[in-house]
């Protein structure tokens, strides 16, 4: 089961899909809490941290490239998805910090509803029936009661809920975040006029006449 769930080969349904991602949140939201309230100066604790966030990467990566073959596409896409928008954010970062043309608030809200959207289209859209080149999907690596309708939608719900609770709680941090931006940038801009300042004096004043 463990080769599976953090396996690329194979294919997953909208069910399996489903249901380990909500597990994933379920499971690693309050691990995570608590080893960032157990990690200031606390190395273990930051160490395990690290792991964590390997690990998650891992396995998100391996659920949404099976849930891709699914639709008979390529699993290299996941890629894009869970690599490729965490190197739009650094981007975004640098041009809110150096720019000011857009708030670190704003590069992490088009990143959290850019991923939902995505995630919700990986719930809601079938895959290829039958085979296609990634196989049959006749491995069920997930409950049976994720085939009912009315499980499957309340599942669903649920992750909408987490979702919701993510966004409110990541944008209490996002705000810390932007109270932090505004004073390097005003550290920033107050360093640069010390560097003018020391080259205007440092100019030799001009001959009198």
């Amino acid at each position: 089961m463990l080769k599976h769930l953090f396996g690329f080969s194979s294919r997953s349904n909208r069910a399996e899909f489903l249901f380990w991602l909500v597990m994933l949140v379920i499971i690693c939201l309050p691990v995570s809490s608590l080893l960032q309230s157990a990690g200031q100066g606390n190395m273990l604790a930051l160490l395990a941290q690290q792991i964590l966030s390997i690990i998650i990467c891992w396995f998100d990566c391996a659920l949404i490239a099976r849930r891709l073959h699914d639709f008979d596409w390529s699993g290299w896409w996941s890629l894009l998805v869970v690599l490729g928008l965490p190197f739009l954010i650094i981007i975004g970062i640098f041009v809110a910090l150096f720019t000011r043309t857009i708030s670190f608030s704003f590069v992490m809200g088009v990143f959290v509803v850019i991923y939902a959207i995505l995630n919700l289209v990986l719930m809601i859209i079938p895959g290829t029936p039958g085979e296609n080149r990634f196989g049959a999907c006749d491995k069920h690596y997930y409950p049976a009661f994720m085939d009912k309708r009315a499980v499957f939608n309340g599942m669903l719900v649920l992750w909408v809920l987490f979702s919701i609770f993510g966004v409110y709680n990541g944008s209490r941090r996002v705000q810390e975040m932007d109270t932090i931006m505004m004073q390097l940038q005003t550290e920033q801009q107050q360093y640069m006029n010390q560097i003018r300042q020391q080259r205007m004096q440092a100019q030799p004043a001009a001959p009198l006449q």
